[in-house]
C-alpha cells in the first residue's frame, strides 16, 4: 500500500481533528481534503487540510465550501420542471423550503480550520 499523499503524521494529526469522521458529512473519513483547493490558491498546510469521506470529496471536487453548500442544497432539494412549478403556483401551492445544508463541523461547533499543529 502506497504511503498517504500527506505523509503518515500528518494525515494522522489531519484525522484526529475529528476522530476520524468525515468534516462534511460526519461518516467515516478516508481521505484528506482541502479546504482551499490549489486551483483557488489553497496550500498543503494543516490550516487548509481536513478528513473527508471519499464521496464528499469527490462530489466537493475543487469548489469553495459555499459552492459546495451550494450544489448539495440543489442535489437535496426540491426537483420541479418549470411546468410543474407553474401548475403547483397555479394551485396557490407554495412549497416548504429544502432544509438548509449544514456540514459537520458547523453541527459540532468545530473550528472552520484546524489549528496548525508543529511538525
Amino acid at each position: 500500500m502506497p504511503p498517504p499523499k500527506f505523509g503518515l503524521a500528518k494525515t494522522e494529526k489531519v484525522m484526529e481533528m475529528t476522530g476520524g469522521r468525515c468534516w462534511y458529512c460526519g461518516d467515516p473519513a478516508g481521505v484528506i481534503d482541502r479546504v482551499l483547493a490549489t486551483t483557488h490558491g489553497g496550500s498543503d498546510n494543516y490550516g487548509n487540510l481536513v478528513p473527508a469521506c471519499a464521496p464528499c470529496a469527490a462530489r466537493k471536487g475543487d469548489c469553495k465550501i459555499e459552492e459546495f453548500r451550494a450544489r448539495l442544497a440543489l442535489r437535496n432539494g426540491w426537483r420541479f420542471t418549470a411546468a410543474q412549478t407553474a401548475y403547483l403556483a397555479s394551485l396557490n401551492m407554495t412549497l416548504p423550503p429544502a432544509p438548509a445544508v449544514t456540514f459537520f463541523f458547523e453541527r459540532e461547533g468545530l473550528r472552520s480550520r484546524p489549528a496548525p499543529v508543529p511538525g
